[in-house]
């Protein structure tokens, strides 16, 4: 408490009685703690926000410690083959054989998905980092994304002929994930190709075979 209030309160209290005196100092202590909380929660507060809310920086850096497969969605609409590469992939169900995948709500494979509600899921192998590179890139037609790469013809939605897995599957369920839409999709087939897995780790393509 500032010398000069605290004088002036000694002063002014000096003949009070001792009941009145106590109930003053009883009041004045009340107030200047009502103070300190108030100043204080001004600073507590950023601090805690600070402290409390993931800053988006760290957050993708934690995440991308967790290595993860890659995979290019596929899907077919009015003639037009579409893609995407996906590695927010995951498989959760075996009864029903349910995967989820996450999709950035900007992201242009969005419409003709949800159009056509089927898709191929193509895992890709080590050598396809290139097919990662132009599936992720947002300057790149549908056309020019597939010019050039071989894919099976027996399937409904393209299949790379050089992927290590496909997986065919039909829409089920759509949530919404912040920034992405997550879908969930039952699998009606698949097929198993051989090779070694395309990794993404740290920001960066890796692979099972730490040479590579």
């Amino acid at each position: 408490m500032p010398a000069s209030i605290c004088t002036s309160i000694v002063m002014g209290t000096a003949s009070m009685p001792k009941t009145a005196l106590a109930k003053t100092w009883v009041s004045i202590n009340r107030f200047w703690l009502k103070v300190k909380i108030i100043c204080t929660s001004k600073c507590i507060l950023p601090i805690y926000y600070f402290l409390c809310n993931m800053n988006p920086t760290d957050f993708r850096k934690i995440c991308g410690r967790y290595a993860t497969g890659i995979t290019v969605l596929t899907t077919t609409h009015k003639g037009e083959a579409h893609g995407i590469t996906v590695n927010s992939f995951s498989s959760v169900s075996l009864d029903p054989p349910l995967v989820l995948f996450c999709i950035d709500k900007g992201a242009r494979f969005n419409t003709p998905l949800n159009e056509e509600q089927s898709l191929a899921i193509n895992i890709l192998s080590e050598h396809q980092q290139e097919v990662s590179n132009r599936f992720a890139s947002s300057k790149l037609t549908s056309e020019e994304r597939f010019k050039g790469l071989a894919t099976l013809p027996e399937h409904k939605h393209p299949v790379f002929a050089d992927s290590l897995g496909v997986l065919e599957a039909k829409l089920q369920a759509t949530h919404d994930g912040g920034d992405h839409w997550i879908y969930v999709a039952k699998v009606s087939s698949g097929r198993v190709l051989d090779g070694s897995p395309l990794l993404y780790y740290g920001g960066s393509y890796s692979s099972v075979n730490s040479k590579a």
